[in-house]
């Protein structure tokens, strides 16, 4: 009865397809106490090869987002805010292939990928918050890798305010002039002045509500008798408007 040997390479299920080939095809008793013989060396060839293939994968490693929460407090609609984490490869490397985030609002930098961690390495990144709209957002970061638990997680929360309103109160000394029905508030951006009050203020305060964030403004007034002559401007006065 002609042997055919096969290579140590073949697999498993490759080893069982040959077993049962023999013993169907055995035409005596002595071709089946052959065959049998072939069954047990086979079978414990099979079970080698098994035994290797699951030596060669060895343990995954594991991969974890830190901190495992990131929170922005108040960030203004229109700006944005940054934290810092980091991902740490435990008990064997880590490919990191990709990261996802839930949220447009949120976005993380500082990492090319694919990368590859060590046991024990870790790498850093920054998410940062850019609120949309006034309100609270939440949402979360995953990072796709080749750990025993495929995906990391990291959940995200900030809340998004709006605009503050910006206002410039002005106050000055009362006119020692006779004959003052009220005074004029005037403003300007490059040394010429415009006045911002439609009507003469018969007090000596003024509130500006209509300044822009980020601008530099210069305020003086004039005092204004019942004949309508009006004085000279006085001392100016400059504020800058935060921003936003």
């Amino acid at each position: 009865m002609p042997v055919r040997l096969y290579p140590p390479s073949w697999r498993t299920h490759d080893c069982i397809e040959v077993l049962v080939l023999r013993i169907s095809t055995a035409a005596s008793s002595l071709a089946r106490l052959i065959s049998l013989l072939m069954l047990l060396a086979l079978l414990t060839g099979c079970q080698s090869l098994a035994r290797q293939g699951g030596a060669n994968q060895g343990p995954k490693g594991s991969l974890a987002a830190g901190p495992a929460s990131l929170s922005f407090s108040n960030v203004v609609v229109g700006s944005s805010a940054a934290l810092k984490a980091s991902l740490k490869a435990g008990g064997a490397p880590v490919t990191i292939s990709s990261v996802t985030s839930m949220s447009t609002e949120f976005k993380l930098s500082g990492i090319s990928f694919p990368a590859t961690l060590d046991a024990g390495q870790s790498v850093p990144f920054t998410v940062s918050f850019a609120p949309q709209m006034s309100g609270t957002a939440s949402a979360s970061v995953s990072f796709a890798s080749d750990a025993a638990d495929s995906t990391a997680f990291q959940s995200l929360d900030g809340t998004g305010t709006s605009t503050p309103p910006h206002s410039v109160d002005l106050s000055w000394n009362i006119s020692q002039s006779t004959g003052v029905v009220g005074y004029s508030v005037y403003r300007g951006t490059h040394g010429s002045y415009s006045q911002i009050n439609d009507a003469l203020e018969g007090s000596t305060s003024y509130a500006d509500v209509t300044v822009t964030a980020g601008t530099t403004y210069y305020y003086v007034v004039t005092a204004v008798d019942n004949n309508g002559l009006e004085s000279s401007y006085s001392v100016e006065a400059k504020t800058v408007i935060p921003s936003p």
